[in-house]
């Protein structure tokens, strides 16, 4: 690697430092104004979707969007159970998409 790159890379470095320092400060004042708030509902309710870097529109497309999955599922496994012939790997299938989409989210959020 030439000095050149080198120094553009430190420098690339240097501003996603700053970008990442200027968003934990952010993070940090909206948790502080949230523990001032004390322990309401609003509160737990502002402080979840901070924790998991999401607008309450993001949240809702994302956990309504599972559970509409899961009931969806549910039918299709009760009706499995009674006619075993009928959507033999609809359990199997759907954890597997959830293991996925909560471990991608997750890494987002972390």
């Amino acid at each position: 690697m030439s000095e050149e790159e080198l120094q553009k890379t430190i420098n690339d470095y240097a501003v996603i430092c700053r970008d990442y320092e200027r968003e934990l400060r952010f993070l940090r004042q909206r948790i502080a104004r949230l523990e001032a708030e004390g322990d309401s509902l609003i509160k737990r309710w502002k402080y979840h979707l901070l924790e998991n870097g999401m607008t309450y529109r993001q949240h809702l497309a994302f956990a309504g969007g599972h559970g509409l999955r899961c009931i969806v599922a549910g039918v299709l496994l009760v009706t499995h159970s009674l006619l075993p012939c009928f959507w033999r790997r609809t359990g199997s299938v759907l954890v597997a998409r959830l293991q996925k989409d909560f471990r991608e989210h997750n890494r987002k959020s972390a």
